[in-house]
């Protein structure tokens, strides 16, 4: 009977709790959960003790103030959980693998452990910095006609233009490329219309486009290029002479620098057209 009433008691207090409080949603809040009676439910707010949000995660003993009353530790969130192992975080340690806590910029590349200071704590590797783009830093020159910057490979430049500086750092799409590539390339525009290789390279051009005459190869002041991309005029297959004005100018060019490698441009298609 005094136990009865005991329970009895404590039920009213319960209720008198969340008519204080409002609701007793909210004051399950700040309820202490005790079940003197064994019955699953808390004595004082009525609430069931086995719901999840009301279990230690780490052993799931019931919780008292945040705490729980059987292994002692603070309630953690989600976002208080250890990467590595998954227990509860103690002022940014892990009180299971005794590891700081690490973000995911902080995961070893390699094999996804832990980095400190850099190195991973499982294959003690350090972090690994990303190679150098191959073509970064190069000086590359274009050489052909308008089959190479009708594309805007490179910027069409007037037929007037004739000094080196003047058709150097070109921002055509081949530099967009590179630059978006990780590449930072100085471009030379060395594109003429209506030229192939004899006009440009032979001393006199005579490709009857305002230019006739011209030494177009005595502007090439600096020779000293990585690359030299070459793309001959629209009558190569005429052109007996292509493969001797190739080497000519592969001459030319490795005589600024003889590491200088070269690249064959072989337009397909232009203007609408196929060419040869």
């Amino acid at each position: 009977m005094k136990k009865k009433t005991v329970i009895i008691l404590k039920k009213f207090l319960a209720v008198s709790f969340a008519i204080v409080l409002g609701l007793c949603g909210s004051a399950c809040q700040w309820c202490p959960h005790r079940d003197a009676d064994d019955n699953g439910k808390c004595d004082i707010c009525s609430v069931e003790l086995t719901d999840n949000k009301d279990k230690c995660e780490t052993c799931g003993g019931v919780l008292t103030d945040g705490k729980c009353d059987v292994c002692d530790k603070d309630v953690t969130e989600e976002n208080d959980k250890c990467e590595t192992c998954g227990g509860a975080l103690k002022d940014g340690k892990c009180d299971v693998c005794d590891k700081d806590v690490t973000e995911e910029n902080d995961k070893c590349e390699t094999c996804g452990g832990v980095l400190t200071d850099g190195k991973c704590d499982v294959c003690d590797k350090e972090e690994p910095e990303k190679p150098e783009h191959v073509l970064n830093g190069k000086k590359i020159i274009f050489i052909g006609n308008s089959y190479t910057y009708y594309g805007q490979t490179v910027l069409e430049k007037s037929q007037s233009v004739l000094k080196q500086e003047a058709r150097s750092n070109d921002k055509g799409y081949f530099y967009q490329l590179c630059k978006a590539n990780g590449a930072e390339v100085n471009v030379t525009n060395w594109t003429f219309g209506g030229h192939n290789f004899n006009y440009l390279f032979s001393g006199s051009c005579a490709a009857n486009r305002g230019c006739d005459g011209v030494d177009h190869a005595s502007y090439l002041t600096d020779r000293n290029y990585d690359y030299v991309v070459m793309q001959p005029g629209s009558g190569v297959d005429a052109d007996t002479n292509y493969l001797t004005e190739a080497k000519n100018i592969m001459n030319f060019f490795k005589a600024g620098n003889p590491n200088t490698k070269f690249v064959a441009l072989v337009s397909y298609s232009c203007y609408g057209t196929i060419g040869s």
